[in-house]
């Protein structure tokens, strides 16, 4: 053995402890453990046995085979251990240990004359909550990050050591003031009664908090609301920018606190060893000092009274019974109380040990320690109450908030969060919460939480729930904590924005209603801003002027594309309206960028100024196009039977003397010889043709109100007989083609319209030139109906039509005869046909050798009622 101690088997190198020594190391809290040089586990108390028991029977054997995770590159055991085996240099350090130990541990590793004295605990719970404290912590600074509010923390020097981001946003013009003197960066606060120094010195000096609003000049130049509220080592500020609405009172922000350090290192206040038998109770110094007893007086053994009477007496009770529970059973003795100090402060302290017991169950030596917990507790208080304060905030604002962590795939939610989603518990895998979700949207939600986590996008999705009580929208944001690759964290806040969502699509179903009744009914509504100039318009704007609204942005504009004869009374209308009428009503044709000419109603009201004139008119805009067709062909209708009651009226007046000379006629051709006779044949030939003449006249006038049967020829022929006289004098020839004839249900009177007026547009192309009217009819069908009927054409070789002018040859008001036309025959003509669920087409070319316009207009045999 040569005298080294270290060979010495366990138990002789354990006897090497002085008398009671194996005992009060036994009592200690903290795990003590001895290695010699050859790195072998020669010591080990109570409590590293209790530690290490995970990894077996270690005593006498080498560390490093007993703890091989110990082993690898950049290990803090390897660095630590060696840096006080051989330099003699103590280190501490604090490192997990995985598998079979699982725990975080706290290593202080002392240089000794034959090796090295570790002294270890496990940390493993204040590290959770170290945990715990940095997850509320980065709760905290989400609410303040997402918050509309600005917030500072001022610490007692009077610099700016924290600004969220709103307010980084707003200080902008300020520089950046992070860490700088507060007084310094803002020189414009300090001033003879300055609500700003007032305040902020009451809230750091006296501890109260203050509410205030003052200008702040350039370079800032707005007006804040601005709550103070004393902080532990500071103040913190709220503010915000009340420019606009100074003089109202806002809803204020949530107060926070910005969290402190919650957890210190422990410190061991001194050891007690109570001699059960003769009640004597031994201290140290340290513990002597604290609990207020003599040292000389602990050193040779007191009463247990001596260390009560300082104790708080609402925790006696509790120590008293702890401590009779451990003198019966040997349980391990802890417990927590409040200590009085000389000075009159209160401290927490932490007492533990063990009492050990004779064969018989009898308490024999009670050993233990004591810790100086205080900070703990403080920190403890401290994160519980910025807990409740958080959480009241998130209720308030009806917020809900969720957590996930990588490494233990749980979410966890809060109350409000389980509530939103009528969730049974608190916490589960992804899958779970994946089943609140509308199937629509889960693999949606599913794929964003993933990128989130994998740092392709931030956090921040809308979806639904599915609900007892229905679907509900959701919107959730947040933020992912940690780094790609390692144990990271999503932290997010829930939002049931439901009602948000209705209201929008109330809204957009309202507008979009509106939208389809303003297209329908061809209306648009606008609004003009007098004083700017400006027009701003609904969709509907190409319906009225067939241009987008930003060709309709100024007056100017608009009257530009007013017809030139109404623009002078449009513009009397609107100067009255802006005198002080109120109400604008014009009607108007308008150009459209085809030439086409449309007719508008407007109508308008004006919103007054408090001096009474109108600043701004709001009113509506109507296509009236149709209406005023209607109201020309009624009109020429009414001119057609006008004329067509006064041509039945000649017509018959001419009738009785046609019948006296057609009687004298023939006794004058009784009465004379061959050549008078002659003339007379003439003469009563040209008398039959007015006769005829008369009779289609009466037929003209004479349309039944009910359809009736007519054949093709005979409607052709009457509509031209009257234009045989025409025909000569316009050196036309006609050469008709006539098929076997069926009978048409139809208003022959209507037809023969139709017939006339094409018949007649034929004539005066071909005037004064001549040239051959061809008129042309069959049997023929319908291919889009399938219906038979009647197809009878009218051409002319006149000189054709251009592309433009076939194209608005059915456009109403549109006419190449000039003031001669009233553009309303071809027109009038379609719409007859339309009626009768006929067609009218044309066909023209204006090429040499082919030159000429083809009307084919087809009729049914029996249209559908």
């Amino acid at each position: 053995m040569n005298g080294d101690p270290t060979s010495l088997p366990v138990p002789a190198a354990q006897s090497l402890l002085a008398p009671g020594q194996a005992e009060i190391l036994d009592a200690s809290s903290d795990a003590i453990a001895t290695l010699d040089r050859a790195w072998n586990l020669r010591y080990l108390n109570r409590r590293a046995r209790e530690l290490v028991s995970a990894s077996g029977d270690v005593l006498g054997k080498n560390h490093w085979e007993s703890f091989p995770d110990s082993l690898f590159p950049g290990s803090p055991w390897v660095e630590h251990y060696h840096r006080a085996m051989d330099q003699g240099v103590p280190s501490g350090f604090e490192a997990f240990y995985p598998a079979p130990l699982n725990m975080w541990l706290a290593i202080q590793a002392m240089p000794s004359a034959d090796g090295i004295i570790i002294f270890f605990r496990d940390i493993t719970g204040q590290k959770h909550l170290q945990q715990e404290r940095d997850a509320t912590a980065a709760r905290l600074n989400q609410v303040l990050a997402v918050t509309t509010d600005c917030v500072a923390y001022i610490d007692r020097q009077w610099r700016i050591t924290y600004l969220n981001e709103r307010a980084r946003q707003m200080l902008v013009p300020s520089g950046d003031v992070l860490g700088k003197n507060h007084w310094e960066s803002f020189p414009a606060a300090v001033f003879a009664g300055s609500p700003f120094v007032e305040h902020y010195h009451r809230a750091m000096d006296q501890k109260l908090p203050g509410l205030f609003e003052a200008f702040y000049p350039a370079p800032l130049n707005v007006w804040l609301r601005t709550e103070v509220q004393p902080a532990e080592d500071g103040i913190v500020v709220f503010f915000r920018d009340v420019s606009v609405q100074h003089a109202e009172a806002e809803e204020r922000a949530l107060l926070t606190e910005r969290l402190q350090m919650a957890l210190h290192a422990a410190n061991n206040l001194g050891s007690w060893d109570w001699d059960m038998p003769n009640q004597r109770l031994y201290a140290d110094e340290g513990l002597a000092f604290a609990f207020g007893v003599d040292p000389a007086e602990a050193s040779s053994g007191t009463s247990l009274e001596a260390f009560t009477r300082n104790m708080h007496p609402e925790d006696l009770p509790l120590v008293m019974k702890k401590l009779r529970n451990a003198t019966r059973t040997g349980e391990e003795y802890s417990v927590e109380y409040r200590l009085r100090r000389a000075d009159g402060t209160w401290r927490s302290v932490q007492a533990q040990g063990r009492c050990t017991l004779s064969p018989d169950g009898g308490p024999v030596r009670f050993l233990g320690i004591v810790l100086d917990i205080t900070s703990r507790k403080e920190s403890e208080e401290t994160l519980t109450r910025r807990e409740e304060q958080l959480q009241l905030a998130m209720e308030s604002a009806e917020l809900g908030m969720w957590s996930f962590d990588t490494e233990q795939g749980v979410l966890i939610a809060d109350a409000t969060t389980q509530r939103i989603l009528n969730a049974p518990v608190r916490q589960g895998t992804i899958d779970y919460w994946l089943q609140f979700i509308h199937p629509e949207d889960a693999d949606r939600a599913a794929i964003h939480f993933d990128e989130a986590l994998a740092g392709i996008r931030p956090y921040q999705l809308e979806y639904r729930i599915v609900r007892a009580d229905g679907i509900r929208w959701i919107r959730s944001k947040g933020r992912v904590v940690g780094q790609p690759g390692s144990a990271r964290r999503i932290l997010a806040i829930v939002e049931d924005v439901t009602e948000q969502k209705q209201k929008d699509e109330a809204l957009r179903n309202s507008s979009e209603r509106l939208r389809l009744a303003q297209q329908h009914s061809k209306i648009a509504s606008w609004e003009w801003d007098v004083a700017a100039e400006s027009f701003l318009w609904s969709e509907g704007s190409a319906i009225i002027y067939g241009r987008p609204p930003e060709e309709l942005t100024c007056l100017s504009q608009l009257a530009g594309y007013v017809h030139e004869e109404d623009r002078e009374a449009v513009t009397a209308a609107l100067d009255a309206t802006l005198q002080g009428t109120g109400e604008f009503q014009a009607e108007f044709r308008v150009c459209w960028p085809d030439n086409s000419v449309h007719w508008i109603h407007a109508h308008a009201r004006a919103i007054l100024s408090p001096g009474r004139m109108p600043n701004r008119l709001i009113g509506i805009s109507m296509d009236v196009t149709e209406r005023k067709l209607s109201e020309a062909a009624l009109l020429q209708s009414e001119k057609l039977a006008a004329v067509g009651r006064l041509a039945s009226s000649i017509a018959h007046e001419i009738n009785n003397p046609l019948e006296s000379v057609t009687n004298l006629l023939y006794l004058l051709r009784t009465m004379t010889n061959d050549v008078q006779r002659e003339y007379v044949e003439i003469a009563e030939r040209e008398l039959r043709r007015v006769s005829v003449i008369t009779n289609q006249t009466l037929r003209f006038h004479k349309q039944s109100t009910n359809p009736s049967t007519a054949s093709c020829s005979e409607l052709i022929d009457s509509a031209l007989s009257v234009y045989q006289g025409k025909l000569v004098n316009s050196n036309i020839a006609v050469e008709q083609r006539k098929r076997p004839d069926f009978p048409i249900l139809c208003m022959d009177g209507e037809i023969r319209q139709v017939l006339s007026n094409l018949i007649g547009n034929a004539i005066d192309a071909m005037h004064p030139l001549g040239g051959r009217l061809l008129l042309r009819s069959r049997k023929a069908t319908d291919w889009r109906t399938g219906r038979q009927g009647m197809r009878i054409v009218v051409a002319d070789t006149g000189p054709g039509m251009s592309a433009s002018t076939a194209e608005r040859v059915f456009e109403a008001f549109y006419t190449t005869k000039g003031i001669g036309g009233t553009g309303l025959g071809l027109w009038i003509s379609k719409e007859i046909i339309d009626r009768h669920r006929g067609r009218l087409m044309v066909r023209t070319s204006q090429q040499p050798l082919r030159n000429g316009t083809i009307f084919a207009l087809f009729l049914p045999f029996a249209p559908p009622h």
